[in-house]
């Protein structure tokens, strides 16, 4: 019997997944995404939303403001690279924030996640959810 799904890929059409981000802005601005600055996801994958957490605990704490860095191949120029930034902001104040995305990677073959907010000797966990098209 043979079915339609990758299981050993992992990629069940429909299934809900997720990656774990770290940052340390000592160090850089860019998250780790599993272990890498840059991560490869499918086309018309959709990343649903991104939980963040500070880890160090502080009487107050402020918005994270996230800037997606994507690559491309053009859809309209045949070699041509393009290049796209989206930028997502939390309105929450609190140690544990939820960044509601809901953003389809039409055409992405790689891209990485950036601080955008001015957070210095921060460090921030990381857990990005998205589903497979």
């Amino acid at each position: 019997m043979e079915t339609d799904l990758s299981l050993n890929g992992h990629n069940l059409k429909g299934s809900v997944n997720y990656i774990h981000g770290f940052l340390n802005t000592t160090n850089s601005r860019r998250f780790l995404l599993n272990g890498c600055e840059e991560i490869i996801m499918n086309p018309n994958d959709k990343i649903l939303k991104i939980k963040l957490m500070y880890e160090k605990a502080k009487r107050q704490y402020t918005p994270i403001s996230l800037k997606i860095n994507m690559e491309f191949k053009s859809p309209f120029i045949v070699g041509a690279i393009v290049h796209s930034v989206k930028i997502f902001n939390s309105t929450e104040t609190t140690k544990n924030q939820t960044i509601n995305i809901n953003y389809v990677l039409e055409h992405c073959c790689s891209f990485c996640i950036e601080l955008n907010s001015d957070s210095k000797n921060e460090k921030i966990i990381m857990l990005l959810e998205y589903i497979t098209q």
